[in-house]
Protein backbone atom coordinates (compact mmCIF):
# COMPACT_ATOMS: atom_id res chain seq x y z
CA UNK A 1 0.00 0.00 0.00
CA UNK A 2 1.56 3.33 -1.03
CA UNK A 3 1.97 6.06 1.57
CA UNK A 4 2.01 9.76 0.75
CA UNK A 5 2.95 12.05 3.64
CA UNK A 6 2.43 15.73 2.85
CA UNK A 7 3.37 18.61 5.10
CA UNK A 8 3.22 22.37 4.73
CA UNK A 9 6.72 23.82 5.06
CA UNK A 10 5.45 26.30 7.68
CA UNK A 11 3.46 23.71 9.64
CA UNK A 12 4.49 22.81 13.19
CA UNK A 13 3.79 19.20 12.16
CA UNK A 14 6.95 19.21 9.98
CA UNK A 15 8.83 17.98 13.06
CA UNK A 16 6.67 14.83 13.11
CA UNK A 17 7.20 14.35 9.38
CA UNK A 18 10.95 14.57 9.78
CA UNK A 19 10.81 11.75 12.34
CA UNK A 20 8.60 9.62 10.08
CA UNK A 21 11.20 9.81 7.30
CA UNK A 22 13.14 7.09 9.16
CA UNK A 23 10.11 4.99 10.11
CA UNK A 24 8.54 4.82 6.63
CA UNK A 25 11.43 4.35 4.16
CA UNK A 26 8.99 3.24 1.44
CA UNK A 27 6.74 6.31 1.78
CA UNK A 28 6.77 9.38 -0.44
CA UNK A 29 7.26 12.61 1.50
CA UNK A 30 6.19 15.87 -0.10
CA UNK A 31 6.66 19.35 1.30
CA UNK A 32 4.22 22.03 0.19
CA UNK A 33 6.37 25.17 -0.03
CA UNK A 34 5.13 28.27 1.82
CA UNK A 35 2.12 26.39 3.20
CA UNK A 36 0.91 25.98 6.75
CA UNK A 37 -0.80 23.13 8.54
CA UNK A 38 -4.15 23.58 6.79
CA UNK A 39 -2.81 23.56 3.22
CA UNK A 40 -5.43 20.96 2.14
CA UNK A 41 -8.03 23.72 2.63
CA UNK A 42 -5.99 26.60 1.21
CA UNK A 43 -4.23 24.76 -1.64
CA UNK A 44 -6.40 21.76 -2.56
CA UNK A 45 -5.09 21.60 -6.14
CA UNK A 46 -1.62 20.67 -4.90
CA UNK A 47 -3.04 18.02 -2.62
CA UNK A 48 -5.04 16.49 -5.48
CA UNK A 49 -2.14 16.64 -7.96
CA UNK A 50 0.16 14.85 -5.51
CA UNK A 51 -2.45 12.17 -4.80
CA UNK A 52 -2.95 11.65 -8.54
CA UNK A 53 0.83 11.34 -9.03
CA UNK A 54 1.03 8.76 -6.24
CA UNK A 55 -1.87 6.67 -7.54
CA UNK A 56 -0.66 6.78 -11.16
CA UNK A 57 2.79 5.52 -10.13
CA UNK A 58 4.49 8.75 -11.23
CA UNK A 59 6.43 9.03 -7.96
CA UNK A 60 7.82 5.52 -8.45
CA UNK A 61 9.21 6.50 -11.86
CA UNK A 62 11.37 9.26 -10.38
CA UNK A 63 14.69 8.45 -8.72
CA UNK A 64 14.25 8.47 -4.95
CA UNK A 65 17.84 9.57 -4.42
CA UNK A 66 19.82 12.12 -6.33
CA UNK A 67 23.27 11.15 -7.49
CA UNK A 68 25.64 11.39 -4.52
CA UNK A 69 22.87 11.36 -1.89
CA UNK A 70 22.80 8.87 0.93
CA UNK A 71 20.10 6.22 0.40
CA UNK A 72 17.65 7.71 2.88
CA UNK A 73 14.24 9.30 2.56
CA UNK A 74 13.93 13.06 1.96
CA UNK A 75 11.16 15.59 1.67
CA UNK A 76 10.64 16.60 -1.93
CA UNK A 77 8.71 19.59 -3.15
CA UNK A 78 7.30 20.47 -6.51
CA UNK A 79 9.01 23.37 -8.22
CA UNK A 80 5.69 24.34 -9.84
CA UNK A 81 2.69 25.84 -8.07
CA UNK A 82 -0.86 26.44 -9.26
CA UNK A 83 -2.32 29.36 -7.35
CA UNK A 84 -5.51 31.26 -8.21
CA UNK A 85 -5.57 29.76 -11.70
CA UNK A 86 -1.99 30.72 -12.60
CA UNK A 87 1.23 28.70 -12.61
CA UNK A 88 4.52 29.71 -10.96
CA UNK A 89 7.92 28.08 -10.49
CA UNK A 90 10.12 28.24 -7.39
CA UNK A 91 13.83 29.04 -7.56
CA UNK A 92 16.67 27.99 -5.27
CA UNK A 93 16.94 31.67 -4.39
CA UNK A 94 13.53 31.20 -2.74
CA UNK A 95 11.57 33.35 -5.20
CA UNK A 96 8.42 32.58 -7.15
CA UNK A 97 8.48 33.38 -10.87
CA UNK A 98 5.28 33.85 -12.84
CA UNK A 99 2.42 33.97 -13.47
CA UNK A 100 2.11 31.58 -16.42
CA UNK A 101 -1.12 30.36 -17.99
CA UNK A 102 -0.15 26.65 -18.05
CA UNK A 103 2.28 24.35 -16.28
CA UNK A 104 4.00 23.81 -19.63
CA UNK A 105 4.51 27.58 -19.98
CA UNK A 106 5.93 27.64 -16.44
CA UNK A 107 8.31 24.83 -17.44
CA UNK A 108 9.46 26.83 -20.44
CA UNK A 109 9.89 29.88 -18.19
CA UNK A 110 12.00 27.78 -15.84
CA UNK A 111 14.17 26.61 -18.75
CA UNK A 112 14.74 30.25 -19.81
CA UNK A 113 15.49 31.21 -16.22
CA UNK A 114 18.07 28.42 -15.85
CA UNK A 115 19.73 29.34 -19.14
CA UNK A 116 20.02 32.93 -17.88
CA UNK A 117 21.51 31.81 -14.56
CA UNK A 118 23.98 29.52 -16.34
CA UNK A 119 25.08 32.31 -18.68
CA UNK A 120 25.69 34.77 -15.84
Amino acid sequence: MPILAMYGSKSPAMYTGEKLLRVWPHAHFRQVVDAGHFFPMTRPDELLMNHAALLSGEFDQVARHRQGEEPSNHFRSDRFLLRDGSWYFHTRENTWQGPFSTKRDAGQGLARYLRGVSAA
